[in-house]
């Protein structure tokens, strides 16, 4: 399994040089470089935001390039450890909705942006912003149970292993 984790990376590594080589970079890019607006922010929003945002359950915040350009190698660094995103399951226990577990593509794009000195790229080039609650407007409907009530929560049982 690890030869072809390690084949891929190497697969994709050696189409971004070839890209860099040949000058077949995206517009805008000057050249292939892996940029942080055009290749490292799409794997962040979809990976790694919902806890390296403002206020989220991480120490930090890698949402804007100020942010993530410092940490370029620890974000490398800890996705090629398997150590980032935080995934428990196993690779090959199950198949989960929304997996945080990165990609070996996704992995080497963070190696070939810290490799490449962490370059910006074009802001023009970032995702579209998800839509926020004041972006969705007023509701629709608001609805009114007629009575005051208290939901009923499961209560937990701890069974002590002895």
């Amino acid at each position: 399994m690890r030869v072809v984790v390690v084949a891929v990376v190497a697969a994709v590594a050696g189409l971004v040089g070839l890209a860099s080589g040949c000058g077949g970079g995206s517009p805008g890019s000057g050249s292939g470089s892996v940029t942080y607006y055009r290749d490292v922010l799409p794997v962040v929003t979809a990976r790694c935001g919902g806890c390296h945002e403002p206020g989220g359950l991480a120490p930090f915040s890698l949402v804007s390039y100020d942010e993530a350009h410092p940490r370029a190698g620890l974000l490398a660094a800890s996705t090629r450890a398997g150590e980032m995103p935080p995934w428990l399951p196993a690779e090959g226990c199950g198949d989960f909705e929304g997996s945080r577990r990165l990609s070996a593509a996704e992995i080497a794009i963070f190696e070939a942006w810290a490799d490449g000195g962490a370059p910006a790229g074009a802001p023009t080039d970032a995702p579209p912003s998800a839509p926020t609650a004041s972006d969705l407007g007023p509701p629709g409907a608001t609805l009114d149970p007629g009575a005051s009530y208290q939901a009923n929560r499961p209560r937990a049982t701890i069974i002590a292993a002895s």
